[in-house]
């Protein structure tokens, strides 16, 4: 649907359905802008960047659900008339507001996975499922834990089975990142998954050999060929 930044899923297994996901749980945002010059007199919709893509995948006769994502940037959203040129902002207010609307697009879209996740729990609470991709976020944060919905957090030991489990704490802690961001090490790509698909997992990995600098490489107008960000790979032993 995007000119960039479009969704995959590549599978030597065959792939038995496949759909987009795009406000399909969770309505656009009625949004009324604080900051925009001119003011706003009626509010704005606010919809996601891009879809989800969620395919089926028959794995020797297991059934894989694989829902792939790109969640919003934590770049500020733009803010109607509070820009100089493309990179500048004419004020504080209209730079944070940026954020806090970039943040409602992240966290909106993960609490759409997480209701893609539970709908196909609903159906089979052994479902093997695995939530994937460029999270923009770190390990720590609310887009992650949105999707994992971790029993820590909802505290009803009920939802336990509903919970994804990050794959990423099988890395060494020394390895756990897949940016490298101003020369700080960052873990934006995660893989979580269901219990279902847990009980068959063998490792992880992150592969970042040669991992260029995306900051730097911005700043300095240079182009690589490849991806800034590293490959998150997770293997399993299915049972068919």
């Amino acid at each position: 649907p995007r000119d960039v930044h479009n969704l995959m899923i590549l599978s030597r297994h065959p792939i038995r359905s496949h759909r987009q996901v795009y406000h399909d749980h969770v309505p656009p945002l009625a949004y009324r802008w604080a900051c925009a010059d001119p003011p706003a007199d009626e509010p704005v919709m606010v919809r996601w960047d891009r879809p989800l893509l969620h395919a089926t995948i028959d794995v020797a006769g297991a059934l894989v659900e694989v829902v792939n994502l790109h969640l919003r940037s934590p770049l500020p959203a733009a803010v109607p008339g509070q820009k100089r040129d493309a990179f500048t902002w004419k004020s504080s207010s209209a730079w944070s507001e940026g954020i806090f609307l970039a943040a409602m697009k992240r966290d909106g879209q993960a609490l759409e996975a997480r209701i893609v996740v539970d709908e196909l729990l609903d159906s089979n609470m052994d479902a093997r499922i695995a939530v994937c991709g460029d999270f923009n976020a770190m390990s720590f944060a609310e887009p992650l834990a949105i999707i994992c919905a971790p029993v820590r957090e909802t505290d009803d030991a009920r939802l336990g089975r509903r919970a994804l489990i990050p794959v990423e704490t099988a890395v060494p802690k020394d390895r756990r990142f897949s940016v490298v961001h101003g020369g700080e090490r960052v873990l934006l790509d995660h893989i979580a998954v269901s219990r279902g698909l847990f009980s068959g997992f063998s490792g992880a990995a992150i592969h970042h050999s040669g991992l260029s600098d995306e900051l730097t490489d911005y700043h300095l107008g240079r182009e690589i060929p490849g991806s800034h960000h590293a490959a998150v790979i997770a293997d399993f032993d299915i049972d068919g």
